[in-house]
């Protein structure tokens, strides 16, 4: 019994075959820097930046910056950009 069909290989060797075209034209340092996790151009940094560009309408919106701003809420009032959060209490009241 034959573990692929003459379909599968001959799709198997197209993907090899395009996957090896594009190795050879872009080179390993381009797909090296698309997925480098120290790149603004990785493809992840880019595609999640992109997504919640498009769910808050902010063009400058980031993940990192995000996470700064729920970190540090009073910041952006302090600079007079921003009203003030909401106080919050740690300590529970009882009756």
């Amino acid at each position: 019994m034959a573990l692929f069909t003459d379909k599968q290989l001959i799709g198997i060797g197209a993907v090899v075959a395009v996957g090896g075209y594009l190795l050879w034209k872009n080179g390993l340092p381009a797909i090296g820097k698309a997925i480098d996790p120290t790149s603004r151009d990785n493809v992840f940094y880019g595609g999640v930046n992109a997504v919640g560009e498009s769910v808050t309408g902010n063009e400058n919106w980031t993940l990192g910056g995000q996470i700064y701003d729920w970190l540090h809420p009073n910041e952006a009032a302090d600079l007079g950009l921003a009203p003030k959060a909401a106080k919050t209490t740690d300590t529970i009241t009882g009756n």
